[in-house]
């Protein structure tokens, strides 16, 4: 496993633990990328628990993110390296 994988794990459990917050330094932006990234692994911990509810709150429950951010997450989304 890759030693940004693994820091995305265990960042994504801290952020889970502070009940989806990240720290005054970081924005919720910072990691979309690598989440995206990783937004197919095969662990499902990884990819439905970290990944998949992180994504939920942020954008559902925190609305973290303006128009703007959206579509480019749903930009990258539906690619040819990810959905198609």
């Amino acid at each position: 496993m890759s030693d940004k994988r693994e820091q995305l794990i265990s960042d994504l459990r801290k952020i889970q633990d502070n009940q989806y917050q990240v720290t005054d330094e970081e924005t919720p932006w910072e990691y979309i990328p690598l989440m995206l990234d990783h937004i197919g692994d095969t662990d499902p911990e990884f990819r439905d628990d970290l990944i998949y509810n992180t994504f939920y709150e942020w954008i559902e429950v925190k609305e973290c993110f303006n128009e703007e951010q959206l579509r480019c997450m749903l930009s990258t989304l539906i690619d040819e390296k990810h959905l198609f």
